[in-house]
């Protein structure tokens, strides 16, 4: 059986105490979605201020949100584009050259990825920002700290 303490006789696991925490506000309310944003956008939008929660500040981040998504707006346009006439176009000279859309498409995601890092939308930027994710407990961890498996 593993020791309740370490050799300077602090406990090895957590306090059981809950944590109370005080002068907690409230999320400031999640602003009405733009009415420039397309059926994409506004389903962005409600998504990224359903998951950031308190972590955005309405009055100054929704300007960076609403660019966010009317970036994923433009960027399905430029998709539906390419679906429709292919990657692949006839130059003027006859040959075969990347649709304009294409590069547009570049653009438009090398923008999307450097707001999803401020946004920290990915797990490299969250960490960097210090925010805290919640880690899955799989079974064998539960079991090595000795919880009862369900």
């Amino acid at each position: 059986m593993r020791p309740s303490a370490n050799p300077a006789g602090n406990p090895r696991e957590a306090s059981s105490v809950p944590v109370v925490a005080e002068n907690i506000n409230p999320p400031p309310a999640v602003p009405p979605a733009p009415s420039t944003l397309e059926e994409l956008g506004r389903t962005v939008w409600a998504a990224l201020w359903d998951a950031g929660g308190p972590a955005y500040y309405p009055p100054t981040d929704r300007f960076v949100i609403e660019r966010y998504c009317s970036l994923h707006d433009r960027r399905k346009t430029f998709l539906d584009i390419l679906d429709r006439d292919g990657a692949m176009i006839l130059g003027s000279q006859g040959q075969e050259v990347l649709h304009p859309a294409s590069r547009a498409l570049d653009s438009v995601e090398k923008e999307l990825r450097a707001i999803e890092d401020r946004l920290g939308l990915n797990p490299e930027a969250r960490a960097r920002l210090g925010i805290v994710t919640i880690e899955h407990k799989s079974k064998l961890d539960a079991f090595l700290e000795g919880e009862e498996l369900t």
